[in-house]
């Protein structure tokens, strides 16, 4: 057994133990754990690209996150990243925008990059999204990857864009519920210490795990979007991504191979920029 399996499975084994003594402590605890993102420190070279282009802070729940703008062009777009990442993972694609008249937006989310706050929720996540927006005066295109996708997902399905609205979406998830069933069979969780969390996030949340469907949310979604996904991806099921194609009017699929969940290429970048475009 790997040390990182190891670890996981003495994790879950305190927390089957916790659940016995202290219930709601242990499903505060689980869900908590299963919210912390794990990001990464800003690296020199990423954090000089980012921070000539702050444009201001929000505000959110006592939190400081941060925005970022580049460029002066007549349309905007807004990136949205995935989760144990920041606004650096758009770089290529800031400058491949800005040659073609737009200004584009970024910003990091709670616990990522620049920005504080820690373990950082779906409704959260596109609750900030919503603010930024609205600051900004609208949008021409919004472009997320992974959990950012998903959130796009949420966003849209509670506030409706106007027509000439395009959406892409990059390697997001299908359901809630399955990172939970994965994160809990990684731990070995008792069924006790697994129903405990799951009422802790419906506490906390107000919805249940299943409430988060990506196909439920779209399947009255009617203006374009492109959906990318590479078949090879580990961390997200491309065939989620087929099944969002098939209920999301007016959307279009790409697949890849050999790219896996970052979906690094200039090939996506081009396709992404011409979609927009």
């Amino acid at each position: 057994m790997s040390i990182l399996n190891l670890a996981l499975k003495t994790t879950g084994h305190c927390l089957n133990l916790y659940a016995r003594i202290s219930p709601k402590k242990a499903g505060a605890a689980g869900l908590n754990l299963f919210c912390l993102p794990f990001s990464k420190k800003l690296k020199t070279h990423q954090r000089d690209f980012l921070l000539p282009a702050r444009y201001k802070t929000l505000d959110f729940k006592g939190k400081r996150i941060q925005i970022y703008r580049w460029g002066q062009g007549s349309r905007t777009a807004l990136f949205v990243h995935g989760w144990a990442s920041h606004s650096f993972r758009w770089k290529n694609y800031f400058e491949s925008l800005i040659e073609n008249d737009y200004t584009v937006y970024a910003f990091d989310a709670p616990s990522h990059g620049m920005s504080q706050g820690r373990m950082p929720t779906l409704p959260m996540y596109s609750e900030i999204i919503h603010i930024i927006v609205q600051d900004i005066g609208g949008l021409q295109g919004i472009i997320g990857h992974s959990f950012g996708g998903y959130a796009i997902i949420n966003w849209l399905n509670n506030h409706p864009q106007q027509k000439d609205f395009k959406a892409i979406i990059m390697a997001a998830p299908g359901e809630v519920e399955d990172f939970m069933t994965m994160y809990k069979e990684k731990l070995g969780l008792s069924k006790h210490a697994s129903q405990k969390i799951d009422q802790e996030f419906e506490s906390r949340i107000q919805k249940k795990p299943a409430d988060f469907s990506a196909l439920r949310l779209a399947s009255d979604f009617n203006y374009p979007c492109l959906i990318i996904h590479d078949e090879g991806d580990r961390d997200t099921d491309y065939r989620y991504s087929e099944k969002l194609n098939r209920v999301w009017k007016g959307s279009q699929l790409m697949l890849t191979k050999g790219l896996g969940h970052r979906l690094k290429s200039h090939e996506v970048i081009r396709s992404v920029i011409d979609f927009l475009k």
